[in-house]
């Protein structure tokens, strides 16, 4: 809420913001890649999606 109205009042730019979110995405993305529990956990996630996907294609006429 507050970083909303940072934006919103431009004390923080939508770049720097879009920055930061790249860059928390990259630290998710390596400590997946390093610590097994939450590469295993990301693992289910994707398996869960594809699953999911799967069930839905049948549906489709």
């Amino acid at each position: 809420m507050r970083v909303q109205a940072s934006l919103d009042a431009g004390d923080l730019s939508e770049v720097r913001m879009a920055s930061w979110r790249h860059l928390q995405r990259e630290l998710a993305w390596q400590a997946r890649r390093t610590e097994a529990r939450l590469r295993q956990q990301e693992k289910q996630r994707r398996k869960t999606i594809h699953l999911q996907q799967r069930a839905g294609r049948g549906r489709r006429a």
